[in-house]
């Protein structure tokens, strides 16, 4: 699972699939639409509930999180910061007061379902057009605060070399040593701004990426257990139950 997006892009990604991502941030708004089930939503400090039909609003280089039931479900739009000049004001200098919007209407709905459904039918200007009438009637729901902009660099750091080390034997002295940030700077940013500790945060990057494994590969279960970063398939089925709900058999036969 990729959280690091390429920067500077000027079209719009999208995804379905499980509302359930590991801590990270990067300079694009993330919209989502939650279809089906409910979830935590986790940005900087704060902790929300967001439930079936809740659209979620991150703006940029919010450190974000997201953990949910494994049934759950979403639609994700990765919007580049570079492409919403028309809110460029707003999105450098603002927050939501809750990234939540609870009431939203079959207009916003529809919109989103267009930028979906018939997304390829449009040249960029029409879906440039789609979603930005998305964030304004979105925006219009919203209460926001100004605020001065933090500097994320160590937290992008860290999970940038977190997210290309994972399956390796990794802890945080290893990083504190590599990225020469004192050991306890890391573990102030995993528990205060991150709200997660760091082996949790591992696991959850290896549990991640098994989960790929197992749905494209017929590769045993200690294999994949290996291939992820454990060191041992009982320490693989407990992290793996943890956040999927399920063990790594039952996944693949589902």
């Amino acid at each position: 699972m990729e959280f690091f997006l390429e920067q500077n892009r000027t079209s719009i990604r999208r995804h379905k699939g499980q509302i359930n991502f590991g801590a990270h941030l990067h300079t694009d708004v993330e919209i989502i639409y939650l279809k089906r089930g409910k979830g935590e939503v986790y940005v900087g400090s704060e902790e929300y509930t967001a439930e079936e039909g809740d659209f979620i609003m991150i703006f940029p280089n919010q450190i974000h999180r997201y953990t949910g039931s494994y049934d759950n479900m979403g639609e994700i739009l990765i919007a580049p910061y570079a492409m919403l000049h028309e809110y460029n004001e707003l999105l450098s200098s603002n927050i939501p007061v809750s990234p939540i919007v609870h009431d939203a209407g079959e207009s916003e709905k529809m919109l989103q379902k267009m930028l979906f459904c018939e997304y390829d039918l449009f040249d960029k200007e029409i879906c440039k057009g789609t979603l930005l009438a998305l964030l304004g009637m979105l925006f219009a729901k919203m209460e926001f605060v100004s605020i001065k902009r933090e500097n994320n660099s160590s937290v992008d750091m860290i999970l940038k070399y977190c997210s290309e080390n994972y399956r390796n034997d990794i802890d945080i002295d290893s990083v504190a040593y590599e990225l020469h940030i004192s050991r306890s700077n890391i573990s102030h940013i995993f528990s205060e701004k991150l709200r997660i500790n760091f082996r949790s945060y591992i696991n959850y990057l290896r549990v991640s990426y098994a989960q790929n494994v197992l749905k494209k590969s017929g590769d045993s279960i200690t294999d994949i257990a290996g291939q992820a970063g454990f060191d041992s398939v009982r320490t693989f089925n407990i992290a793996f139950l943890k956040y999927t709900g399920t063990t790594p058999s039952e996944y693949r036969k589902k």
